[in-house]
């Protein structure tokens, strides 16, 4: 679960630093501040919704792969759910696929709310215009 979990928190960084505006980069030289500088002041900062949207994203797959773990006889709510499938047991599908959803709707919303919390509200956008 924790490697399948990492590419979307790896791809997002990576996509998060590699668009950060390339003026702000050329900002960040002209004024003196070296690679390290640039990369903690500038790229890390801008890139931070990017990096919490892949590390949301990684949390809710996690959860929906522990579901499926069921299959491999896990248990947890995917064993409910399944047990239900099988049993055409429509009550004992809702029982373990609605605490699933209420759990992943939890998960997006306090990584949302660590999201406000930890990025930076004040950074500084170069004006071009």
């Amino acid at each position: 679960m924790v490697l399948r979990a990492l590419l979307p928190i790896i791809k997002n960084t990576y996509i998060g630093l590699l668009n950060v505006d390339p003026l702000l980069i050329d900002y960040g030289r002209g004024i003196g501040l070296t690679k390290w500088q640039i990369n903690r002041y500038i790229k890390l900062p801008n890139a931070y919704p990017a990096i919490f949207a892949g590390i949301k994203f990684s949390a809710i797959l996690a959860n929906s792969i522990a579901v499926l773990t069921a299959l491999i006889g896990s248990g947890g709510l995917g064993e409910i759910i399944f047990e239900g499938l099988i049993g055409y047991n429509t009550q004992m599908v809702v029982a373990g696929a609605v605490p699933a959803v209420v759990l992943a709707i939890f998960i997006d919303h306090s990584f949302t709310l660590l999201e406000r919390k930890l990025t930076p509200q004040n950074i500084k956008y170069l004006d071009t215009g």
